[in-house]
């Protein structure tokens, strides 16, 4: 499996789902069977997450103001729910069924001992990506540059370009030193598209600032987990939940938000039924697994619109889509098969030539989110 951009997300699935058991050393756990990936990916992303996702949005969603266990249950949940949330293992299974690529469970299993525990710097600044390129390669694929794939993961050495049909075909990776664009001139392994000079050159991880030392919220360097950046341009401690954080709204905590009304860090609230008060200035946010939108007329959680009722910001209950943007209307998402222009209309969420498809017929590596 080949990583792409240098952010937290970009190693959550590739690496952290691996570290879905308790640490061991390397060489001593048993092969982690592809069948076994998606609950192993669940475990270990929420493990990860919770311990070091920081206070962003996708935080609350996971586990909706609880711990690792509530976030492996709303992860579930929110995989059975289908669509917006898909793990690779189906399309993966595919490809292993199809001849294309090799997994490599024993190589899963060593790399667990390595990421049981992983400082969230290295995870953050790519230093882990790094020090393991291994682990990117957990699933190996055999295809040769101009033959058919469906995903990158089939491709040997280089990437499934699928933008004129679907099966695509398999595009070398350009080398270090060449020219790039990050689309259709993309780098190989180690390597990343300079934004400087548009070539291909070593990955160079992030600086982490340490306490006392200069950050830049913007344009870095960022702050080690559990800091924040002052404003006088340095890291600095955060302060616990319940904490005063009047004078630097952006101290609280991993977790915290700072509300206005009060000055004082509060963890936000995921609300559960419908008529509860919400929205950002209370830190009260209504569950979408829970069907349940914020209605900002009223202030209050309401239930998502079914089939046949107008949109809500875009948004239906489970199982639905929005055929518009301003003015649309929920429809209810169709089984493989049926006619579509665009995957959101399709239970699988895989629209491909015009119909609805199969995870494991499609092209286009799943994401996670």
């Amino acid at each position: 499996m080949k990583l792409g951009s240098r952010k937290l997300a970009r190693t959550l699935l590739a690496a952290t789902a691996l570290a879905a058991t308790p640490a061991c050393e390397e060489g001593t756990g048993g092969p982690l069977p592809l069948s076994g990936f998606t609950d192993a990916m669940i475990a270990g992303f929420c493990d990860f997450f919770t311990r070091c996702g920081g206070s962003s949005g996708d935080l609350l969603f996971l586990t909706g103001g609880g711990n690792a266990a509530q976030c492996r249950d709303r992860l579930r949940r929110a995989i059975a729910a289908g669509g917006d949330v898909e793990p690779p293992t189906v399309q993966w299974e595919a490809a292993v069924a199809r001849g294309t690529a090799t997994w490599n469970g024993q190589l899963a299993s060593d790399c667990m001992g390595w990421m049981g525990s992983v400082a969230c710097d290295d995870m953050e600044s790519g230093a882990f990506e790094l020090a393991h390129p291994e682990c990117q390669s957990i699933l190996q694929g055999s295809v040769a540059a101009g033959a058919a794939c469906h995903i990158d993961d089939e491709c040997s050495n280089g990437w499934c370009d699928d933008s004129a049909a679907c099966p695509g075909v398999c595009v070398a990776f350009v080398a270090a030193g060449a020219a790039c664009d990050g689309s259709s001139a993309r780098c190989g392994p180690g390597l990343e598209c300079s934004p400087e000079t548009s070539r291909c050159a070593a990955i160079v991880p992030e600086t982490i600032a340490q306490r006392g030392q200069a950050c830049d919220d913007e344009l870095g360097p960022y702050c080690s987990y559990g800091l924040y950046c002052g404003a006088d341009g340095t890291c600095q401690n955060t302060v616990a939940t319940g904490a005063s954080c009047a004078t630097a709204p952006d101290s609280c905590a991993p977790g915290s938000f700072c509300l206005p009304s009060d000055g004082v860090c509060h963890q936000p609230v995921m609300a559960t039924a419908a008529g509860v008060e919400c929205g950002e200035a209370i830190l009260t946010f209504c569950d979408p697994l829970a069907n349940l939108t914020c209605d900002n007329a009223t202030g209050r959680c309401v239930a998502l619109p079914a089939a046949g009722q107008p949109c809500a910001d875009y948004q239906c209950a489970i199982g639905n889509y929005c055929d518009g943007f301003l003015d649309g209307t929920c429809q209810a998402r169709q089984p493989t098969g049926a006619t579509c222009d665009s995957d959101r209309m399709c239970q699988t969420d895989h629209c491909e030539g015009g119909r609805c498809v199969s995870a494991a017929d499609a092209c286009g590596s799943a994401d996670l989110f």
